[in-house]
């Protein structure tokens, strides 16, 4: 399940989630999802930049990062961004903008 969310049309940029269930993840399914939801906001919706956060408690953090390495654009962390079971955990923050974008075949 996925989708462009918070979407700022004055601004032409919207937010990027994407969830796989556990036993999809591993056989290229977020990547195809992902690159679908990057086609649909930088061809039908008309964005220029998409983004995302997720926190670092969560391990799909790094599919975020092997995104955002496919398509170019900024990362950075945030710090302290999540309290979650006694704990702070920092938070991946990417962005990727349509003129590095590249739609799939």
């Amino acid at each position: 399940m996925g989708g462009i969310t918070n979407i700022q049309w004055e601004n032409r940029i919207g937010e990027i989630s994407l969830i796989v269930r556990p036993f999809k993840r591993g056989k290229g399914r977020g990547i195809e999802a992902a690159d679908l939801l990057l086609a649909e906001a930088f061809g039908n919706m008309g964005l220029k930049t998409v983004f995302g956060e997720c926190y670092m408690c969560n391990e799909a953090w790094h599919f975020w990062k092997k995104i955002k390495e496919m398509y170019g654009g900024l990362e950075t962390i945030l710090p302290n961004r999540k309290l979650w079971k006694g704990t702070f955990y920092d938070s991946y923050y990417f962005s990727i903008d349509a003129d590095g974008f590249i739609f799939p075949a």
